[in-house]
C-alpha cells in the first residue's frame, strides 16, 4: 500500500476517534531538526505555511509535542497564552482545541507528531484512544525518511 494514502487513512481514524474536524501528521527532517506537514485534512494555504517548518518547543501545540516528546492539549487556544503568536491563522481556520501526539518509533526515536485540531473548546480529549495510530503511524514515517535519505 502507497505511504501517502495510508497516513491519509490513518489521520481520517485519527480524526474519527478524537471527534476532531481536521487534522496534521508532520515528520521529522533530521536536516533541518523541525517537522515538515506530510498529511492534512482541513487548512487552508496560510495555515500550512505558517507551520511549514516547526521547530522544538516553539508555541504550537505540535512543537510543544516536538520538544517534550510527550502528548500537548490546548482545550482553548484562546485561554494559552503561550499559543498567541498562533492563535490568529489558527482561529481562521476553525480551529478552538488541539491535541498533539508525538509519534516516536521503537528505538525511542521521535519520529512526528500526529496532530487533530476541533472548532470547539474541548475539556475532554481522550489521551490514549489514538496511540495505536502514532504506533503505525512511526513505521510509515521511519520508511519515508529512509526513502528520503537514500535520494
Amino acid at each position: 500500500m502507497d505511504s501517502e494514502f495510508r497516513l491519509a487513512q490513518l489521520l481520517d481514524q485519527a480524526i474519527e476517534l478524537d471527534r476532531a474536524s481536521k487534522g496534521t501528521i508532520q515528520i521529522l527532517d533530521a536536516e533541518s531538526e523541525s517537522l515538515k506537514i506530510v498529511a492534512h485534512r482541513g487548512f487552508d494555504e496560510k495555515f500550512l505555511r505558517h507551520f511549514e517548518t516547526v521547530k522544538r518547543f516553539d508555541s504550537s501545540a505540535c512543537g510543544r509535542a516536538f520538544g517534550s516528546e510527550t502528548l500537548v492539549m490546548i482545550s482553548d487556544i484562546l485561554e494559552d497564552k503561550a499559543f498567541q503568536p498562533n492563535r490568529e491563522v489558527v482561529q481562521a481556520n476553525g480551529v478552538r482545541s488541539v491535541k498533539c501526539v508525538p509519534i516516536i518509533n521503537a528505538d525511542g526515536r521521535l519520529q512526528g507528531v500526529l496532530s487533530t485540531h476541533s472548532s470547539t473548546v474541548r475539556w475532554n480529549y481522550e489521551r490514549d484512544n489514538t496511540r495505536h495510530i502514532a504506533a503505525e503511524l512511526a513505521g510509515i514515517l521511519s520508511k519515508m525518511r529512509a526513502a528520503r535519505r537514500a535520494v
